[in-house]
């Protein structure tokens, strides 16, 4: 819950897997499959992405979602 854009970043792009929502879910523990998708669908706009196809417009969408989560979790707001 403390990690940076820049480091959600880094290990998104590290992960050991191709596809955007399974790296999602092994770089963040405890992270549900069914939200790794829906983080994945929004930041795509629901087009089936590898790690290597995402673009800078994905990866900002997607750390906009991650972040705005982040800080309704350490806020205690929905």
């Amino acid at each position: 819950l403390t990690a940076t854009k820049t480091e959600m970043k880094e290990a998104i792009l590290s992960a050991q897997n191709n596809e955007l929502s399974k790296c999602i879910i092994r770089t963040f523990e405890g992270f549900s499959p069914v939200l790794a998708r829906e983080c994945a669908f929004y930041a795509t706009k629901g087009k089936d992405t590898t790690k290597d196809e995402i673009t800078e417009n994905i990866m900002d969408r997607l750390l906009f979602s991650l972040s705005t989560m982040q800080n309704n979790l350490l806020s205690k707001t929905n």
